[in-house]
């Protein structure tokens, strides 16, 4: 058995070369026990922590779902310039940047949101509160709410309800992101950072 395991990390270990390993060989060859080989433990000692593939799998996206979060509040709350204040508009753009830019450097991680049942399904529980659902104070949702919904005041907006302001400005940054992981020709990879930011700050 590897020496590095030896200290009870294992589990870290399996979440963080399971994500690796979705993102380079996909969701078809992924597998506990092909994850077990290339890290060099025994297939006992990985089934110790998880019981099959698909549980795996889900602490895989409770852990990204967690990362996901993060980014979208750094993108809100990160550093700013003193000199040049961050109006709530700027916030929002930057907020969706993060949001297509996550999927886009994990492309594994959007497919695998779409196969999960809505009771294990991070993107439910951090996106939820459009359709009624409670979702966390703290949750991806609640700050995407927090900074979108003042802009929803503006004349452009008004027609439409909250619901729907919100709906629209989602579905703009997750269509771009879905595109940009299932058809990744689209853009040049070393053009897709500043395509991403063109894209989210237009309007259409």
């Amino acid at each position: 058995m590897n020496e590095q395991y030896h200290h009870g990390n294992l589990r870290g270990e399996l979440i963080g070369g399971g994500l690796r390993m979705l993102n380079r060989d996909g969701v078809k060859s992924f597998s506990l026990r092909a994850l077990s080989r290339e890290l060099g433990v025994s297939h006992a000692a990985a089934y110790r922590h998880f019981r099959s593939k698909d549980e795996l799998l889900r602490a895989i996206l409770e852990h990204t779902s967690t990362a996901f979060e993060e980014s979208l509040n750094r993108a809100v709350h990160g550093p700013r310039d003193k000199h040049r204040p961050i109006d709530q508009r700027e916030m929002l753009m930057r907020l969706g940047i993060a949001y297509v830019q996550f999927f886009v450097h994990n492309p594994e991680i959007l497919p695998l949101f779409s196969v999960l049942p809505s009771d294990d399904n991070p993107l439910y529980t951090l996106m939820g509160g459009l359709g009624g659902h409670e979702s966390r104070e703290h949750s991806g949702f609640e700050l995407f709410k927090r900074t979108a919904l003042p802009l929803h005041k503006e004349a452009a907006y008004r027609h439409l309800s909250e619901n729907e302001f919100l709906l629209g400005f989602w579905a703009k940054v997750h269509g771009v992101a879905t595109l940009l992981v299932t058809q990744p020709k689209l853009i040049p990879a070393a053009e897709r950072d500043a395509a991403v930011d063109r894209l989210v700050r237009t309007p259409f």
